[in-house]
């Protein structure tokens, strides 16, 4: 029995195996070989239908600054603030590690930004304003 959900990266294509484990908890089942954008796809799904079910209010506050998990919503001083894609993504990603250091590479890995520091640097500068 799977006693936390979670996405389960396996080589077994079994249905049998596939049907086991999503009935003992698993959130999805992943089969050898798969994309990276798959797998973080359906990752990042797994975690919004957590923050639907874990709690009625998934929301990161950091001083002014609010942001919905689920549905999207940031605001900066009261005030609705409209994001691009990218800058959102960024965003998620630091709410979603509050209080820890974050890297560029760990930026590049999980905003599919690439790992150009200018890329970054330049998003980066545009959520800031």
């Amino acid at each position: 029995m799977v006693e936390r959900s979670g996405v389960i990266l396996s080589v077994v294509a079994s249905a049998d195996e596939k049907v086991r484990l999503l009935k003992a908890g698993a959130d999805d089942y992943v089969v050898k070989p798969f994309s990276m954008p798959e797998l973080l796809a359906r990752s990042e799904a797994a975690l919004r239908r957590y923050f639907k079910t874990a709690t009625e209010n998934p929301v990161v506050i950091a001083g002014p600054l609010f942001v919905n998990l689920v549905t999207r919503e940031v605001l900066l001083n009261q005030k609705p603030i409209q994001l691009t894609r990218k800058e959102y993504r960024l965003l998620y990603i630091l709410a979603m590690h509050v209080g820890l250091v974050v890297t560029h590479d760990h930026f590049s890995m999980k905003s599919r930004l690439g790992t150009s520091a200018k890329t970054f640097s330049i998003c980066a500068a545009s959520c800031a304003n």
